[in-house]
């Protein structure tokens, strides 16, 4: 890695509210760190390994993209003409049970760069797998740091109804969440989160649980929320327990998240809210499902 870089000329965003745009300006980066940004050049003139000249360029920050599946990257192409549930039940989730722990790895490998190539520096992975019972989580999680980029890597699960292939006993998404938190929680770009994939596909116990790991471990949390209308009516169909069980959701979002990315799909006219007691953060995914990343 170039010990010093230079960045020098170029219009530069910088995403701030005091000086949102530097025309003609640097940024100086120091051992894969930020130095310095701003106008000219820098006071006083420095010596460094690499100079990139950015004269009629745009620099702005990376991007977030806040809500993927790097997971079924290598069955995107399966089923374009199907609705979304469709595609899941016909297409993605059947392919999806064939793949090894080793065929997660790659997918998320191959989606992580192709992030990379198109700017953006982050991504909130929505993963889920059929192989948990061999590992995946541990060879995905590991492809995603591989790669460099930064990552918020949600080890998402059922352990109700989901699809055929799809389930984990209670006790087992417990104790491979909790081993792999803290596997990752000293790592400087990637960290783990939690989440069932689906509200209806987690039982009561499997909410105690996430309750537990959010309120003694900090751990960071994502649900699907809604989607299309076809999703929502899914949601609401009052013959399944998926009404029970939303509830139980709803119930655990509003007493003890501390931390929720919620995702709410094209579908809706307005963002949603949640009247949660101690959030401390959200992030609410449009169709782009990106973001600036400000860098913190």
């Amino acid at each position: 890695m170039t010990d010093s870089l230079l960045i020098q000329g170029g219009t530069i965003l910088t995403a701030t509210k005091e000086q949102p745009v530097i025309e003609n300006g640097f940024i100086l980066i120091e051992k894969g760190q930020i130095a310095a940004i701003g106008p000219g050049r820098p006071k006083p003139e420095i010596d460094v390994d690499e100079v990139i000249d950015a004269r009629d360029k745009l620099v702005i920050p990376g991007f977030v993209n806040a809500h993927t599946h790097l997971c079924m990257t290598l069955g995107r192409s399966l089923g374009t003409d199907r609705t979304l549930l469709q595609w899941l039940s016909l297409s993605q989730l059947p392919f999806m049970n064939q793949m090894t722990p080793e065929d997660y790895g790659l997918a998320v490998t191959l989606g992580a760069i192709e992030n990379l190539k198109s700017g953006n520096t982050t991504v909130c992975e929505i993963f889920f797998s059929s192989r948990y019972d061999d590992g995946a989580d541990e060879i995905a999680v590991a492809a995603l740091a591989e790669t460099g980029i930064r990552g918020l890597f949600f080890r998402c699960s059922n352990d109700e109804e989901f699809a055929p292939g799809f389930h984990e006993a209670t006790i087992d998404i417990s104790t491979r969440s909790q081993r792999l938190i803290e596997t990752w929680r000293t790592d400087k770009r990637v960290h783990v989160g939690v989440g069932p994939i689906v509200p209806w596909s987690a039982s009561e116990n499997y909410w105690a649980d996430t309750v537990d790991l959010v309120t003694n471990k900090a751990v960071p949390v994502h649900l699907h929320t809604a989607e299309t209308p076809e999703y929502n009516d899914l949601v609401r169909t009052p013959e399944s327990r998926r009404v029970t069980l939303c509830k139980s959701a709803a119930s655990f979002m509003t007493s003890n998240m501390s931390w929720v990315l919620l995702q709410a799909g094209p579908s809706q006219a307005r963002p949603m809210v949640i009247p949660a007691a101690r959030i401390s953060g959200t992030g609410e995914t449009p169709e782009a499902s990106i973001i600036l990343d400000v860098g913190s």
